[in-house]
C-alpha cells in the first residue's frame, strides 16, 4: 500500500461516517466531518506540491541526489526549478521499491526445517 493510500482510506471513512450522521438527522456533525476531509485533503495537496531539492528529494524517496538529477534530465520527473538548480514536487518524486530480507535460517527451529523439507519434498 502507497503511503497516499492512507489518506484516501481516512477521508472515505470519515465521508461514510458523515452520510451516516447525515442519516441520523445530524447535519452539523456531517458538516463538522466534511470540514475535517477538506482539511486533510487541502494538507496533502500542499505536502504533495513541496517544492524540494534534489538533496531533500533525495532523503525522502531513498534515491540518490545523482539518480534524481539525471531523472530531472531525461525528463522522467518535471523540473520544478531551473535549468542549472533544479527543484521536484514531493508528488514527483518515484518510489523506491525495497524488499524485506528472507527469514534467517538461524531463526527456524530444527522441527521448522524438517517439516519444510519434508513438505517441499513430497511435491
Amino acid at each position: 500500500m502507497s503511503r497516499h493510500d492512507y489518506v484516501q482510506i481516512l477521508t472515505s471513512t470519515w465521508q461514510m461516517e458523515a452520510d451516516l450522521q447525515r442519516r441520523r438527522g445530524q447535519e452539523q456533525d456531517a458538516i463538522r466531518t466534511e470540514s475535517f476531509i477538506e482539511d486533510v485533503l487541502e494538507a496533502r495537496a500542499r505536502h504533495l506540491g513541496q517544492l524540494m531539492t534534489l538533496q531533500e528529494g533525495a532523503e525522502e524517496c531513498g534515491y540518490s541526489k545523482a539518480h534524481l538529477g539525471r531523472m530531472v534530465r531525461d525528463g522522467s520527473i518535471s523540473n520544478a526549478g531551473k535549468k542549472h538548480a533544479p527543484r521536484v514536487l514531493r508528488k514527483d518524486l518515484p518510489t523506491k521499491l525495497t524488499l524485506s530480507p528472507p527469514e534467517p535460517v538461524s531463526d527456524l527451529s530444527r522441527t521448522q526445517i524438517v517439516c519444510s523439507a519434508i513438505t517441499k519434498g513430497s511435491g
